[in-house]
């Protein structure tokens, strides 16, 4: 399943390594994990493994400007062969939509 929701807003000069820390946050809030995915000797790996609800996800992060790169695109493809979603996602909104997708009901006491 390949994941990709379109922004209505833009966050203004928030740098890619900023989005990325909301994300992490956001699923920790869930309760699930957000690890830095690095994979040697493959180029274009997504950012970031999240672990939520017994399902994993692939997640790539942009800046609002930001593209995917045809080594990019081409490793999303070869994860999505094998059942994997990958997400691309370039902002604070698109991450709540996206953790919505994932995980629609809210955590008692939190303000997600």
């Amino acid at each position: 399943m390949y994941v990709k929701i379109l922004a209505t807003r833009q966050h203004g000069n928030k740098m890619e390594k900023d989005i990325e820390a909301y994300l992490k946050r956001r699923v920790e809030a869930y309760g699930g994990a957000c690890i830095k995915f690095v994979s040697p000797g493959m180029k274009g790996a997504p950012d970031r493994i999240v672990f939520l609800n017994d399902r994993l996800f692939f997640v790539e992060m942009k800046t609002p400007a930001g593209r995917l790169s045809k080594v990019q695109i081409s490793y999303h493809k070869f994860l999505r062969r094998f059942g994997y979603t990958v997400a691309v996602l370039n902002s604070t909104e698109q991450i709540n939509n996206f953790l919505d997708v994932i995980q629609p009901t809210r955590l008692p006491g939190t303000r997600y």
